[in-house]
């Protein structure tokens, strides 16, 4: 019986986080764009020309030989409609592949399907995807649950977990989430931020020298929240389909998998193994000058 209440109660608590991290989502747009994209070019939208159809075909025709890259594009056009009629299930097919072979941004994606898409929600999984892109280091991941964590659910009776909020919101401010700030003065407002609840965030605040105070626009923020400096990484000189055509290319080379039918290929290897267009792009916040 004991074992059946604990079940009872995490299932619980995993649905009420899902709910929240839903809500999130709709209201922030804490969707990615697309693996490959450059900075500088626009989020990946709906395209039924006969380019786009050809781009869709030749990815998932590497998808298929088991390149991990082209099986998150895939994905990704599914998602979108990019080529092909958009659908949720087939991206989700897609995304748990290049989840499973350790991919943060498929493992986000595969979370928030989870929480987000009616026809295909699984709070279970939904949390599980999230905190693994989290554990790997995956910024909105990490905020997200963070923020459901400390609002809990009032309405179902739920009770808001501030020690794992503290946990997942450190991990965002160690990577500067730019939403962090609002939310911690969010959480001040309501008298919940302090060193008993988030004892691991608090404490970094204080190292740091951060403090809430009011801008000169008259708004409560951190300050000294841009006082360390990092390197920036920014790619630039690619449109879009230039992308698409580079990362082709390499599905052309040499494929130095071992034979085995786990899906692996060169870009997992250690011989070959170099970062994408958009883990480049999104490591914002590089090294610490």
């Amino acid at each position: 019986m004991a074992n059946s209440t604990r079940i009872t109660s995490a299932s619980s608590t995993n649905k009420r986080l899902s709910t929240l991290i839903a809500g999130y989502v709709a209201a922030m747009l804490l969707i990615p764009t697309t693996f490959t994209q450059p900075a500088n070019a626009n989020q990946l939208e709906a395209c039924n020309t006969e380019e786009c159809a050809s781009y869709f075909k030749k990815f998932k025709r590497a998808a298929r030989k088991g390149y991990v890259s082209a099986q998150y594009n895939t994905a990704k056009f599914y998602y979108y409609g990019y080529g092909t009629e958009a659908d949720k299930a087939l991206a989700l097919k897609y995304y748990r592949k290049t989840a499973v072979n350790g991919s943060k941004e498929a493992q986000y994606m595969t979370g928030l399907i989870y929480v987000s898409e009616p026809d295909l929600q699984d709070h279970e999984q939904g949390i599980y995807w999230l905190e693994r892109a989290a554990a790997n280091g995956h910024i909105h991941a990490a905020f997200l649950l963070g923020k459901a964590h400390a609002q809990g659910d009032t309405i179902n009776g739920g009770v808001p977990n501030y020690q794992a909020s503290d946990i997942w919101l450190t991990k965002s401010f160690d990577k500067r989430y730019n939403k962090l700030p609002a939310l911690v003065e969010e959480l001040n407002a309501k008298k919940v931020f302090n060193e008993t609840n988030y004892p691991s965030l608090y404490n970094k605040l204080v190292e740091h020298n951060m403090w809430l105070a009011r801008n000169s626009d008259g708004e409560v923020a951190l300050s000294n929240w841009d006082g360390k400096t990092y390197e920036r990484i920014t790619v630039t000189g690619y449109s879009q389909t230039e992308a698409f055509d580079n990362l082709l290319a390499t599905f052309r080379g040499r494929n130095n998998s071992t034979g085995s039918r786990l899906g692996s290929d060169c870009q997992l290897t250690g011989a070959c193994a170099r970062k994408s267009l958009n883990e480049m792009k999104d490591s914002q916040w590089v090294s610490q000058q």
